[in-house]
């Protein structure tokens, strides 16, 4: 059981870690098309 727990805590934290990577690649995204409309 606590294997299980660990493993669920580990794939939370890799999704977590995965969106906040998503929201800067489309912080950066957004910046870039910015500069590229002036």
């Amino acid at each position: 059981m606590a294997r299980f727990n660990n493993v669920f805590i580990i794939l939370k934290y890799t999704l977590i870690y995965l969106i906040y990577n998503e929201m800067i690649l489309l912080k950066y995204y957004f910046i870039m098309m910015s500069f590229y409309d002036k």
